[in-house]
């Protein structure tokens, strides 16, 4: 019997966001979920005071600052562990002040630093804003004006001090295409293609 994780992209506010889900492999090779599966919902910033609270920077907002999920989830040597919220109090800029039950000081609050904090995904819509995701671009074609058919959407890489990228695979080759107005010219969902006008010599920087 094994365990192993999946990971789906999610490309919100960080980088390398992930759904996760937690499998059980059989010996006859079927799977059982033994985790629900989780979303990612921001990480803890930073430990307050003495008491074991916990500031979140969250990367959606909270629909209702009275209303919380019971459980929120936190990866610990690599699984997640569901923890009761005793409390949760919203602050400006999408961040909230986090009390768990059974944690009281700072000292243990510390390893909780920079950890993912996961909500249910069954949940996850009654308690926080939808994050805007690029999931769709996933598999999409790139066709450069000049250059034709470039390949497809791999991953989609955020920076939140410039523009994002697009990771196109170009005969084994990964391009990063920025993700821009000047660049991408035209984005058609129903046939999932991309048309881009690359500047002269970006494909030559990837494809020498």
């Amino acid at each position: 019997m094994a365990f192993f994780v999946k990971a789906y992209p999610k490309f919100v506010h960080r980088n390398n966001y992930f759904h996760i889900k937690i499998i059980r492999v059989n010996p006859d090779n079927s799977q059982i979920e033994i985790f629900p599966e989780l979303i990612p919902i921001g990480y803890v910033q930073k430990t307050i005071g003495f008491t074991g609270q916990l500031l979140i920077q969250c990367d959606t907002a909270l629909l209702n600052k009275d209303k919380y999920p019971k459980f929120l989830w936190f990866l610990q040597y690599g699984k997640p562990v569901p923890f009761k919220v005793a409390k949760l109090q919203a602050e400006a800029n999408n961040k909230f002040k986090l009390n768990i039950e059974d944690l009281t000081s700072g000292e243990e609050a510390s390893s909780f630093k920079n950890l993912t904090c996961f909500v249910e995904a069954k949940i996850c819509d009654e308690y926080f804003a939808a994050v805007e995701t690029y999931d769709y671009l996933l598999g999409y074609t790139v066709i450069d004006n000049h250059a034709g058919i470039l390949g497809k959407v791999e991953d989609v890489l955020e920076n939140d001090n410039g523009h994002d990228n697009l990771v196109v695979l170009k005969d084994s080759q990964e391009i990063m295409i920025p993700f821009v107005d000047a660049i991408v010219t035209d984005i058609n969902e129903s046939e999932q293609k991309i048309q881009v006008e690359l500047p002269e010599g970006l494909l030559d920087l990837y494809l020498k």
